[in-house]
């Protein structure tokens, strides 16, 4: 025989990477969970609110206080659109669990593993919680969130060098990006939070614009625009099999002998399907993408940015989020 044994469980949890999200999302409490284990995330009060702390019933909440941060939520300098504001990066959120694990009644049962603490549990999994969650942020917002190499807005020029002649130390410059943030709604945060509780992820050809994204914020070329292209192949042969019944009887003999990118658009075009990417523009992505996995070319930034924004064009309109 076993009973049930429920325990609780919470914990502040300090994001890897800060999240912006909409003031919407803040002072509410949402369900979430990871690989078979559920919790609540609570989110902290608005900014300037007299307790910013998470509002629970019955748990005294500490006072947070590091070398890096004070608080839940912070404005880092950044660009809001104001359909989109106000926002603020949150940092920190309250986990809070009921665990409910299965124990022996018999002293004669002797388990074949050591029982860890509940607590070891959400150790164990919330950073990958974290990994599903920024995964769909990232893509519905296209906020970089990599917790293992990141890209920050401030870059010092110089930094290395001890000048002799003329004599100074130091960097000479200080280069400021700043870009437009979209923070993440109240709706969209449910969703996502709901996903990854549910093992969901977002469809591969997003999720490899993401990886896109991220390669060329670091200056990664040669792998964004093999992440581009993948994810137009990807979009196209779903959008050509499921069109099937419009294709002319010579292209439809074309999509079965499993084409490949430039063969796929070839078809698009021959069946006359329109989209907003030109044909050019996909063109030029495939013989980049070839150039660079046959040849080992680099494409500069400029070329890599109009190849994602071909990608990103033409999945979007396939199948949006």
């Amino acid at each position: 025989m076993k009973n049930e044994l429920a325990a609780r469980v919470a914990a502040i949890y300090k994001l890897p990477v800060p999240i912006w999200v909409s003031y919407s999302c803040l002072g509410k409490t949402y369900t979430t969970g990871v690989k078979g284990l559920s919790f609540d995330v609570v989110m902290p009060q608005k900014p300037g609110e007299p307790d910013e702390a998470p509002v629970s019933s019955d748990l005294q909440i500490p006072e947070i206080v590091d070398e890096h941060y004070a608080g839940w939520t912070a404005n880092f300098a950044s660009i809001i659109p104001e359909s989109n504001s106000p926002a603020t990066a949150l940092i920190r959120v309250l986990v809070d669990s009921s665990i409910t694990r299965t124990m022996p009644t018999s002293t004669r049962t002797i388990p074949t593993r050591v029982r860890r603490p509940p607590e070891h549990l959400l150790a164990e999994r919330i950073d990958h919680w974290f990994e599903c969650v920024r995964t769909w942020v990232e893509v519905l917002t296209a906020q970089d969130l990599d917790p293992n190499h990141r890209v920050y807005d401030a870059e010092a020029l110089g930094a290395g060098l001890t000048f002799i002649e003329p004599k100074r130390d130091g960097p000479i410059i200080m280069r400021f990006g700043l870009g437009p943030v979209i923070p993440i709604r109240h709706d969209q945060w449910q969703e996502i939070l709901t996903a990854v509780e549910q093992d969901k992820a977002p469809p591969l050809e997003h999720t490899l614009l993401r990886d896109g994204r991220a390669a060329i914020n670091r200056k990664y070329y040669r792998r964004a625009v093999i992440d581009a292209a993948a994810a137009v192949e990807i979009a196209l042969l779903k959008e050509l099999k499921k069109r099937s019944s419009e294709l002319p009887e010579s292209q439809r003999k074309r999509l079965k002998n499993k084409p490949t990118l430039g063969a796929q658009i070839s078809i698009a075009k021959d069946s006359q399907f329109t989209f907003k990417a030109s044909y050019k523009d996909l063109k030029i992505l495939a013989d980049t993408r070839n150039d660079v996995i046959h040849r080992a070319e680099e494409p500069d930034y400029r070329s890599t940015h109009a190849i994602l924004t071909t990608a990103t064009d033409i999945v979007r309109e396939i199948n949006p989020l």
